[in-house]
């Protein structure tokens, strides 16, 4: 019964220090062996200019479809003799 109570008293020890050495070992990796690949330069974005064009159409057409369904049922309500 002894053991136990001392291990009890040191597993919250262990587990911090096991954290702390985690973490620099962690910030060791990040620092030293991952690392941001090479920047190469290039004319232009390539294929996500045609996605970003496609995504803005998309969203102009929505809009459109929103504001014009929005507008229809405003103009029912406000103007009821027409």
């Amino acid at each position: 019964m002894f053991f136990f109570i001392i291990i009890i008293l040191v597993a919250p020890l262990c587990a911090f220090l096991n954290n702390i050495v985690e973490i620099r070992i962690d910030a060791h990796k990040f620092v030293c062996d991952v690392r941001r690949p090479v920047t190469k330069k290039v004319a232009d974005i390539g294929i996500w200019r045609l996605i970003i064009a496609a995504i803005s159409k998309l969203a102009i057409l929505t809009n459109v479809k929103r504001n014009s369904h929005i507008n229809d049922l405003n103009f029912s309500k406000t103007n009821k003799y027409f």
